[in-house]
């Protein structure tokens, strides 16, 4: 029997273990053979039952292609499934085939399909198809013993399965540190960073801290693995702080680093000292205690005398500043004087008094003085006075230009032209006066021989001085009046008597000045040589008066006689000036005279 050519189609199909992937089609055609093949290919997986499914059509006859096989081989031959039957099933026209393979470690990444139909009556009566496809490696299943990725690692020993629930037991890493690592001083902020991490990945990460045994709360925390920080403190000393880290993976997987502290402390380490300033540029120091605590500061030593910057006054109104090293600088801006300071002015007249701004004040007082061309010798008198006493009159103008009254003068007198000498001839001081201004002051001093305290004697030349003051004590100081000369011995002295005494009108009177003989005894008058001694008059010039008495000389006699005889008609002076032999004179005496009656004559009568 001939049989009909027919034309056979045949469909292959590749599953893979997870599921059927149509991946394309790749059809050759047997052009002459009555059966044909058409391929159709996925992708397949090593170390998974990958399952070939393919459809052979014949286009004549009853009867099925007697055997469809399958080649399955690498691109480089070094692997290969050898030719293999399918199992088929179908009708006479068309079959579908299937064929299951496993492809091992070896395989490479790609495999060229070969399938071949063949009707053994008719030989001739052939089709096949080729397709290429890639070669996959799986995920690696992690609880079936096998190497499924071909990575040379099974099950939970393969990275593939590190977050594996049941191959991942551990958090890969959690750790903690703090900043400042070793001591931490009560100014500190403390800086906790810690890191986490897994393969897995980390859904809960904390830091947590406990001040003096309670739980900082909240805790810090964090959904993600990673470095985080947090910053607390400071903290005063003594404070003990404890740490800790924790994290949990996305597995569950907790782990936590171990509970760390330290106590916050002032100082470190115990027995080292810290010197500080104080004061004005002093210095102390403390010492740390085993607790980490200072101790109290020491005094305070080395200061100096200020504090840098400080002011103060100082000197006349003026200002220092201190300087960076505790000591006053120099005294500047002072002024002329010192605030209530005194000094005299004018001349040691008044005062001036220092303000609070360090500035003199005006004088208080002026000088008094002696007015110009006042300062006169009054007088000299050498005659009057007394017998050898002579009197010498001063005379000044007391003058003050502020009004001050006159309250004292003092006089001096000496035969020395030094206002100085210690021992002046005359040296007197009034007070108690209240003398105005322009007031004239005199003075009146005795010349006699021998000289006594506070008097001048004869023949000598003299200086003197006087010096005011006024009420406010200020004074003039001395001032010279002109230098004067005294006569070279005293003046006479007149006297006279008178015989008889009293005198009788129109009786001869005899007038005795002088010694002389027969006629007076004593010498009445004085006069003095050149030592002072007394002498007579008699050889001077003498010349009576008696007109006032209305007389007359008489005997020879007349004015100019030392001893004349007189007589006298009434009462009135009779006036004696002599001039001695050295021509001191005229010096002159008066005396009232008051001649009586003369006594009548008596005639004796019997009486009646």
């Amino acid at each position: 029997m001939i049989k009909t050519k027919t034309r056979i189609i045949l469909s292959i199909t590749l599953l893979g273990f997870l599921g059927m992937f149509l991946i394309g089609a790749d059809v050759s055609l047997a052009t002459w053979a009555p059966i044909v093949v058409s391929i159709t290919s996925g992708d397949m997986t090593k170390n998974q039952s990958n399952t070939i499914m393919a459809t052979v059509t014949q286009a004549f006859g009853t009867a099925d292609p007697n055997e469809v096989n399958i080649t399955i081989e690498s691109p480089a031959g070094t692997t290969k499934v050898n030719f293999q039957k399918m199992s088929c099933s179908g009708d006479g026209y068309s079959l579908s085939c299937s064929y299951s393979v496993t492809l091992g470690c070896d395989w490479a990444s790609d495999a060229k399909i070969r399938v071949d139909a063949y009707d053994p009556p008719i030989e001739s009566w052939y089709g096949s198809a080729t397709n290429t496809v890639n070669v996959g490696v799986p995920l690696e299943i992690c609880h079936n013993s096998i190497d499924d990725d071909c990575d040379g690692q099974t099950d939970c020993a393969d990275s593939d399965c590190a977050c594996e629930p049941s191959c991942d037991a551990i958090i890969d890493g959690v750790n903690l540190s703090r900043s400042p690592l070793n001591t931490v001083y009560d100014v500190n902020t403390i800086t906790f960073s810690s890191t986490a991490w897994d393969d897995c990945g980390i859904q809960n990460h904390k830091i947590k801290y406990w001040v003096n045994g309670a739980l900082h709360s909240p805790v810090d925390e964090w959904p993600t693995g990673g470095t985080h920080f947090i910053t607390i403190g400071p903290y005063s000393a003594g404070t003990l702080i404890e740490y800790q880290a924790t994290a949990t993976d996305n597995n569950f997987n907790y782990t936590a680093t171990s509970k760390e502290s330290f106590i916050v402390v002032e100082c470190h380490p115990p027995g080292s000292t810290q010197s500080q300033s104080c004061g004005n540029c002093g210095t102390q120091d403390r010492i740390c205690q085993a607790n980490g605590i200072w101790g109290a500061w020491d005094s305070c030593t080395g200061e100096g005398v200020c504090s840098p910057g400080a002011n103060q006054g100082c000197g006349d109104c003026g200002s220092q500043i201190c300087q960076v090293d505790c000591i006053w600088g120099s005294c500047a801006g002072e002024g002329v004087c010192s605030p209530g300071a005194t000094k005299d002015c004018n001349g040691g007249c008044g005062q001036q008094t220092c303000s609070s701004s360090c500035v003199w004040g005006a004088c208080d007082n002026d000088c008094p003085y002696i007015e110009l061309g006042s300062q006169t010798i009054q007088y000299q008198v050498y005659c009057g006075i007394g017998s050898g006493v002579g009197l010498i009159g001063f005379k000044w103008t007391y003058k003050d230009t502020d009004g001050d009254t006159e309250s004292r003068f003092d006089f001096r007198v000496n035969n020395i032209n030094n206002v100085n000498d210690l021992s002046p001839e005359v040296d007197k001081s009034f007070d108690g006066l209240s003398n105005p201004d322009g007031s004239d002051n005199s003075q009146a001093i005795i010349v006699m021989s021998p000289i006594v305290e506070d008097k001048i004697t004869y023949n000598t030349i003299y200086y003197w001085w006087v010096k005011v003051f006024d009420s406010k004590g200020a004074d003039s100081g001395w001032k010279a009046g002109p230098s004067f000369f005294t006569d070279a011995h005293a003046s006479p002295w007149p006297d006279f008597t008178l015989e008889p005494d009293p005198p009788v009108v129109d009786v001869s009177i005899q007038l005795c000045a002088v010694e002389e003989l027969g006629l007076c005894d004593l010498d009445v008058s004085v006069c003095y040589d050149i030592n002072n001694e007394e002498v007579s008059c008699s050889g001077g010039t003498f010349f009576w008066d008696i007109s006032d008495c209305d007389g007359i000389f008489v005997g020879g006699t007349s004015e100019t006689f030392e001893n004349p005889k007189v007589k006298l008609f009434s009462s009135g002076e009779i006036i004696l000036s002599i001039i001695d032999k050295d021509g001191f004179g005229p010096c002159v005496i008066s005396k009232d005279i008051e001649p009586k009656l003369p006594y009548p004559d008596w005639k004796e009568i019997p009486p009646h």
